[in-house]
């Protein structure tokens, strides 16, 4: 029951880090549109600057801009391997588990198969005694009739010679 637990609470993790995988993913590739876009944008703009047309009024917070969103993309892409991580444990945990159990089984089936090679055993002992017994009772059964048919002949005999 604990493994199927761990195993199920392992599932759900699995399918939860999925889904945020696919939300994050979604959410990379329109940022990386959004990138393209503003590259070309930036490509406009630089080429207007040269021009003379165009000036940035804060380059520094452009850049900061950037750099803001690369550490974003990099904190959301380690949080991703964290729980991957995470995730892999889970699922190492439940085949740990799994291996437990197996191994456990193992040990009960050798267990039930010595006792059924151990009552086997028993089982053939117990049917020579009864058979030794057997023998043994027929022929005290037969001694027991020879003596009884002796003290009848003797009895027979003695009560022949008495009255004749």
């Amino acid at each position: 029951q604990k493994l199927a637990e761990s195993l199920e609470r392992s599932s759900v993790e699995l399918e939860e880090a999925w889904k945020d995988y696919v939300a994050a993913e979604a959410s990379w590739a329109a940022q990386q549109q959004q990138e393209s876009v503003s590259s070309s944008s930036t490509t406009d703009l630089e080429a207007g600057q040269a021009a003379g047309q165009l000036t940035f009024k804060d380059p520094e917070a452009v850049a900061a801009a950037e750099l803001e969103m690369h550490g974003a993309i990099a904190d959301e892409y380690a949080r991703e391997v964290s729980e991957l991580a995470q995730n892999m444990q889970g699922l190492q945990r439940a085949m740990m588990d799994l291996a437990q159990h197996t191994q456990a089984q193992g040990e009960m089936l050798e267990h039930i198969e010595h006792n059924m090679d151990e009552a086997a055993d028993k089982t053939a002992k117990a049917v020579e005694q009864v058979e030794i017994t057997e023998e043994n009772q027929r022929k005290a059964m037969r001694f027991t009739l020879c003596l009884m048919m002796l003290v009848v002949g003797v009895s027979a005999t003695v009560l022949y010679n008495v009255y004749h």
